[in-house]
């Protein structure tokens, strides 16, 4: 599998990556925007952070592509999704069990509590500042299921 990765990544990610697949990286790429377009046509995966604007126009021409994947947080009504945020930080690497390959860490302005009224459920500002955990090792089974 081909991919192409259009910003930075961490170098031991990098790593990781070029032992599975063959991997293009250029950090660069996402200023690159015709480069971009034209090139994608040849990759099966595209890694992504916050600069690369993955339009109707890039897809366009992605016509190998394995999948485009979006995630949120929250777990079943558990856990609120997050309703904005001054940041996100991933780690990739060991942390213990719970974290083994790495942790996605999301600040949240504030908690939401479901409850029930004659029978209608509604949301409702609970506390505010809180911070999201997901494990790396949950987002990447998410995608590839």
């Amino acid at each position: 599998m081909k991919i192409l990765i259009t910003e930075f990544i961490n170098k031991n990610s990098l790593d990781e990556l070029n032992n599975t697949f063959e991997i293009k990286f250029d950090e660069k790429l996402w200023e690159k925007k015709e480069e971009l377009k034209e090139i994608i046509k040849d990759y099966d995966g595209l890694i992504v952070r916050n600069k690369t604007q993955v339009n109707k126009d890039i897809l366009s021409n992605a016509n190998n592509l394995k999948f485009i994947g979006r995630f949120s947080i929250g777990k079943d009504n558990e856990i609120d999704g997050v309703s904005r945020t001054d940041g996100i930080e991933i780690y990739t690497g060991y942390i213990n069990e719970d974290y083994e390959f790495g942790i996605l860490i999301a600040q949240d302005d504030m908690n939401m509590a479901t409850f029930d009224l004659d029978g209608v459920s509604l949301q409702a500002k609970k506390i505010n500042q809180n911070f999201k955990l997901v494990p790396v090792k949950q987002i990447v089974e998410n995608f590839l299921d």
